[in-house]
């Protein structure tokens, strides 16, 4: 299935096509427009079908037909989805840019003021996302990847899969996603999160933003979650940083331009002998343009003798223009630019040009190429890809006019700054300090310049659009191709008259139980989890039948097992995952494995950087085992021990990939010797005898081994996961469920007493 998945289409389903609808004459005049998202995916090499929405209303069916011919004529294959006037407004203006733009950017006081009155832009944000699956139905085929761009569609995911439950979904964010203290405050959180969730991956472009995802899925709906990623409703969905790039090629083609070069004469014969800064901003909250302009106006002020050698150029492109905050904006960067010109000019000329709309690219290559520092400073910015483009006009002026390297002054706020160390990182809240970023920038010695710029473009050199995209494509085939991972939706619920045909026909059945979880609760202190006289009885009746072979397997090391059950006789314990067994009727341990092949160097490393995380997060603890250790962090903060698991799985997969297996359970993380799992024992304990029934009961990740094993019989294998899976929904190899220990007591009892 996953070979069949990898060979399909791929969809690119975002709010825009990459087209511009106008009329000359009467005729529909259809022009392909660039951008981003444009230039990254073309950059992929791999052919693409893109739905989107033109941007206009268009009701003639006539228009519409020729609309769509022209739009399968060229490359990429665009489908439309029409979508009319104040349908269209209440989607877009209404709750993708008024309610989830501002809150998502961290400005919800923006936001909490329209939702009380946000049931029609909501209700429509609903529908335009179903006409989007209705479109992308309409071309799907069996096999293909579709692509979901950004947070105009975040419904989408859950739609699609409710018309085609295997489609290879993923999803990307192309704006931060905001910490779950400001999300939470959203009416339609649980819709938003549940939409997403349906992607077989969700790309972000900083792990900040993913980790801000992560936490409010986990707090929001109480989602299991895994260092790459988390569970929900049967499905393993991956979550993953993706940094977006440019194209370098267009921007240093763009600079050679003989009428770049022309523009790039004329700027530095109009700015001869002043340093040149420049902001390159659409003119929305988020940019920090007026932040900006306060900067300079203090550099200004503090450093009067740059007063007339420093000028400041700014583009500022206009963007939703009708909306009352937008105005207030636009307002407010133009009073201020009247002040900077009124205080500062002088008869030689204004330190600020600031000109309001957009530029043609030989202009803006040739203000990127001749400025001395770029000044960024966003806010809350999902990635802003002015950095690297300044960076890669900067080195293509190295190169052609022996220019000395000009600086980046990014935002703290913004995705690049990231990535992008070869810059002076601002707090652009940070009024005085900015000023002194602007003087810092234009007094750096030559050398310091050129240090920096390299660190930049060594990194926008290697993250460029075309990779970025391909990137995601990978991990998307990749998560929809991972057999490791079983997804199931419901699992039957455990019962003895399931299992009564079964265990009634077999001659000899082998049972192999967890312990922890599935036997007895679990506990905050290990040693109290103590096995309880239904759970002694249970397995007593078991065993008093000599058709049954019965195995403990736990994790748990020999002492701790020996001391709870090894007064059962007639009961198989196998400890620390099977590396140590004690056979029915038998006082003595003996390991599955051959102690001597096992690596157990790496014991001493581990234990030291466990011991320090432990003394950093209160409430953990390390156990040691012979041949493993285990950090708890069950009596921790629920996130801060979770992220330290995460961290620590991680640091520990790239460090010691030959040597451990690191294993996450139920608020536990275990290192042990690589292979070593209960799958293995497991296969050892089926080959002991001849079998025709088996039954395995866990709770957690460690027992997915045993299940899969188990489930490779060609006899009748029950897999039984102990866990509620109400609220909590889990990938699982198991095939039947049930609640809690409890419950798998009393079925094993009554199991125990079947009478042929």
């Amino acid at each position: 299935m996953s070979e069949k998945k990898a060979k399909g289409s791929l969809i690119i389903v975002a709010n825009r096509l990459p087209v511009t609808l106008s009329y000359e004459d009467g005729e529909v005049q259809l022009k392909r427009s660039s951008g981003g998202l444009v230039t990254a995916l073309k950059g992929m090499n791999q052919p693409f079908k893109w739905v989107g929405w033109l941007g206009s209303e268009v009701n003639d069916e006539n228009i519409r037909k020729d609309i769509e011919q022209k739009l399968l004529l060229d490359s990429p294959a665009c489908y439309p989805v029409y979508l009319d006037k104040e349908e269209a407004d209440l989607f877009y203006n209404g709750f993708s840019n008024s309610i989830l733009w501002p809150l998502f950017h961290y400005m919800f006081e923006k936001t909490v003021r329209l939702y009380k009155d946000m049931d029609k832009a909501w209700k429509a944000y609903q529908e335009v996302n179903e006409k989007f699956a209705e479109a992308v139905m309409k071309i799907y085929k069996e096999g293909d990847l579709v692509w979901v761009q950004d947070y105009q569609l975040m419904l989408l995911p859950k739609i699609l899969r409710s018309k085609n439950k295997n489609m290879a979904i993923g999803f990307f964010l192309h704006i931060p996603f905001p910490s779950n203290e400001i999300y939470r405050t959203l009416p339609v959180r649980v819709e938003i999160l549940e939409g997403i969730l349906a992607s077989n991956l969700i790309g972000f472009h900083t792990y900040d933003y993913a980790r801000h995802f992560i936490s409010s899925c986990t707090k929001t709906l109480g989602s299991v979650t895994t260092p790459n990623g988390l569970y929900h409703r049967g499905l393993y969905v991956k979550v993953r940083a993706f940094p977006i790039g440019i194209n370098p090629e267009q921007f240093a083609n763009g600079v050679r331009t003989e009428e770049a070069r022309k523009r790039y004469m004329e700027f530095a014969e109009s700015f001869k002998g002043k340093k040149v800064l420049i902001g390159v901003d659409r003119l929305d909250y988020t940019k920090g343009v007026n932040l900006k302009f306060m900067a300079f106006k203090r550099f200004l002020e503090k450093y009067p003798e740059y007063k007339d050698k420093v000028v400041l150029f700014q583009v500022g492109v206009p963007t939703r223009e009708n909306v009352l905050d937008y105005k207030q904006l636009m307002s407010e960067v133009n009073e201020l630019v009247g002040q900077i010109n009124s205080t500062y000019g002088t008869l030689g000329g204004f330190p600020l040009h600031y000109i309001n709309r957009s530029v043609p690219f030989p202009d803006l290559c040739a203000l990127y190429a001749i400025a001395d520092a770029c000044i960024v400073s966003s806010i809350r910015d999902g990635m802003n890809l002015v950095s690297s483009e300044y960076v890669v006009c900067q080195d293509e002026a190295h190169k052609l006019y022996n220019k000395e390297h000009g600086v980046l002054i990014l935002s703290e706020f913004a995705g690049a700054a990231r990535s992008l160390g070869g810059s002076i990182i601002i707090n652009p809240w940070d009024i005085e300090k900015c000023a002194d970023a602007f003087y810092q920038a234009i007094t750096l010695p030559s050398t310091k310049k050129t240090a920096l710029h390299t660190q930049n473009y060594s990194v926008i050199s290697k993250n460029t659009a075309g990779a970025w995209g391909q990137y995601f494509i990978d991990s998307f085939t990749d998560s929809i191709s991972d057999d490791s991972v079983c997804s199931v939706s419901v699992l039957p619920n455990l019962t003895v008259e399931k299992v009564k045909d079964d265990y009634l026909k077999a001659k000899k059945r082998l049972f192999i139980l967890d312990y922890d979880g599935t036997l007895v609760n679990i506990t905050s202190i290990p040693s109290l989890a103590t096995p309880t006289p239904a759970c002694i009885e249970a397995l007593k009746k078991l065993i008093a039948d000599p058709k049954n072979v019965v195995y403990i397997m736990s994790g748990r090391d020999k002492k701790s097992l020996t001391e709870f059950l090894g007064h059962i006789k007639g009961l198989g314990i196998c400890a620390e995952h099977g590396m140590f067994v004690r056979h029915p009727n038998s006082t003595e341990w003996e390991s599955l494995y051959n102690l001597q092949n096992v690596d157990l160097s790496w014991l001493g490393e581990v234990k030291r950087i466990l011991m320090d995380v432990e003394k950093r997060t209160p409430g953990s603890f390390v156990e040691e085992k012979e041949t493993s250790l285990v950090f708890h962090f069950r009596n921790c903060d629920p996130v801060y021990g979770q992220w330290q698991a995460n961290e620590l799985k991680m640091h520990f997969d790239s460090m010691f990939t030959s040597a451990i297996d690191v294993v996450q359970g139920k608020k536990i993380l275990e290192f042990r010797p690589v292979n070593i799992s209960k799958g293995f024992g497991a296969k050892k304990l089926l080959s002991l005898d001849s079998f025709d029934f088996c039954f395995v009961a866990g709770d957690d990740g460690s027992d997915e081994d045993s299940f899969k094993a188990v489930r490779q019989q060609s006899y009748p294998s029950y897999c039984c996961l102990v866990r509620k899976l109400t609220n909590v929904d889990s990938v699982s190899a198991a095939n039947i469920s049930i609640a809690e220990p409890n419950d798998l007591l009393a079925v094993l009892s009554k199991m125990a007493e079947l009478k042929a």
